[in-house]
């Protein structure tokens, strides 16, 4: 738990929002409006989307649900906003783990992530250790990876392979 998430949250806003900013790359980020956290671009056939969805204590469960609500929203949108011939994959970052207080989003998530059946990988950092499950939350086309702590473990790469056996590699 964060001793001091006012700081901690204005220092995260200076460090990382508007990141893409510090190179050149091809394709345009967009940002939601209500959360400028969250984030979203599409290259090559595939979707990546960033969400705020933190781990650690919840201290008003209003915000909390409402930021679960705002997410759920822009994930839904980023994905209706693409043509379904057209995309190849889904890459979803967040921080928070799929557990009960966090599930206002993951329900609808997974819905979409089902819907669209498309190879969809959902990495976060919650747990601290590197675990690989595929199907999860006993979807066939999803796979998540939980990611080492950042300050100690090396940095992953991941390639879409546009294979449906294994669509994703892990260096």
């Amino acid at each position: 738990r964060c001793p001091d998430p006012v700081s901690g949250w204005d220092k995260w806003k200076s460090n990382f929002l508007g990141f893409e900013n510090n190179w050149s790359h091809p394709f345009p980020v967009e940002r939601q409006t209500k959360r400028t956290e969250n984030f979203s671009f599409y290259h090559m056939n595939v979707l990546f989307v960033g969400v705020n969805v933190p781990g650690g204590g919840m201290d008003n469960e209003e915000e909390w649900n409402n930021r679960l609500s705002d997410n759920a929203d822009w994930f839904n949108d980023q994905v209706n906003a693409v043509k379904n011939d057209d995309l190849a994959g889904i890459v979803l970052f967040c921080h928070g783990q799929n557990v009960y207080k966090n599930r206002k989003f993951f329900k609808s998530f997974a819905r979409k992530v089902e819907k669209v059946d498309v190879p969809t990988l959902y990495i976060h950092g919650d747990g601290l250790e590197y675990e690989k499950t595929r199907f999860a939350m006993d979807i066939d086309n999803l796979i998540e990876v939980q990611i080492d702590r950042g300050a100690v473990a090396p940095p992953l790469r991941v390639e879409f392979l546009r294979d449906a056996r294994r669509p994703f590699e892990f260096y």
